[in-house]
């Protein structure tokens, strides 16, 4: 997904900006005006997408595609006109794995074993949001003065 428009920033840094909506992950979405959605394209490819109109001189280029006074904006032929760099799909492999991790299990367990430099960025961020959930319910349970275990990673209530 690329943000077509916004007031925020001024200068049209901020218009162009892609996001990686993941449907196994997050499931059915819905977005908004604003934002334009990238579909039919291999999974490789829109990682590649996404982190490369992410980059400093990707926003630097798009700020000055933008137009608008009050809300900078990009119309889909603009975006349409973005020159995408054609590469190797070893290339585009590498930074798919750097960004995505096939085979995540979200369970507490496999997160607490796995290594930060085996796990996708995108995954790995999914992997705070679960820990740091995980975390709130140990804490709510001390601030609540609830006895429990903890055993393997599983809570059990006393």
């Amino acid at each position: 997904m690329l943000v077509n428009r916004t007031s925020r920033g001024g200068k049209g840094e901020y218009v162009g900006i892609g996001t990686f909506y993941d449907y196994k992950a997050y499931g059915k979405g819905h977005h908004n005006q604003g934002i334009y959605r990238i579909t039919g394209y291999d999974k490789k490819l829109l990682v590649f997408i996404t982190a490369f109109m992410n980059t400093k001189m990707m926003r630097k280029y798009c700020a000055a595609l933008s137009v608008g006074s009050k809300m900078k904006e990009i119309k889909s032929e603009q975006f349409l006109s973005i020159p995408i760099p054609a590469l190797e799909q070893k290339v585009l492999k590498q930074v798919y794995d750097l960004f995505y991790t096939e085979s995540f299990d979200k369970s507490i367990e496999k997160i607490l074993s796995v290594q930060p430099n085996n796990i996708g960025l995108f995954h790995l961020s999914i992997a705070k949001e679960m820990l740091t959930k995980h975390l709130n319910s140990v804490l709510d349970m001390i601030t609540d003065n609830v006895d429990f275990n903890i055993t393997n990673n599983k809570i059990t209530m006393q």
